[in-house]
């Protein structure tokens, strides 16, 4: 996630939340809408370091990401049948040689420190829930026969499905009431 300047922050985050709402389902009409506003902005220079230095960050998460997916799915995982035999993969020979390598939290495996292993972990559960409840949602929705062109508000009523966010969120994540759900999110 970007964190711009603590003065451009608000600003910032007001356009991004201002063209979400105006533009619900057209992703290039708000990044359109945002760009023009945003470069109006006098911080926009400061703005376009702050993007860029995220951008490159971007990148070597999935880069990172990447090389453990690929060294998953020669271990096996994932239900795949590895191209190549595990001891054949250059990942994993790269992994076998030097298992602190393994990227977590953005570090590789051996420069974590015990003081951090507590927040790493409760992250990473944060995201796989977040994954789940998705998962389930859509599992859901096609339960309830959301297939092929249909969209959901023409299947599912909104009451409906309203029920059904809350009850599968509290499964997911064991709260009656989320506050991501109440705000709109």
């Amino acid at each position: 996630m970007v964190s711009f300047p603590e003065p451009v922050h608000e600003t910032v985050h007001d356009i991004i939340n201002e063209v979400v709402t105006q533009f619900p389902n057209d992703i290039p009409g708000a990044i359109k809408a945002a760009e023009q506003r945003l470069r109006a902005l006098p911080e926009f220079d400061d703005l376009v370091a702050t993007l860029i230095t995220s951008a490159v960050q971007d990148l070597i998460y999935q880069r990172r990401g990447a090389v453990n997916v690929r060294l998953r799915c020669a271990a096996g995982e994932f239900d795949t049948k590895p191209r190549t035999r595990l001891q054949d993969s250059p990942d994993t020979l790269i992994v076998w040689d030097n298992v602190y390598g393994y990227y977590i939290a953005g570090r590789t495996l051996g420069e974590v420190r015990g003081e951090d292993l507590e927040a790493i972990e409760e992250g990473e559960r944060n995201v796989s829930k977040g994954h789940e409840f998705n998962a389930e949602l859509c599992r859901w929705l096609r339960q309830q026969g959301v297939a092929g062109e249909q969209r959901v508000k023409d299947v599912v009523s909104e009451k409906k499905l309203r029920t059904a966010f809350r009850r599968i969120r509290k499964a997911v994540f064991g709260v009656k009431k989320p506050e991501m759900a109440e705000a709109g999110h």
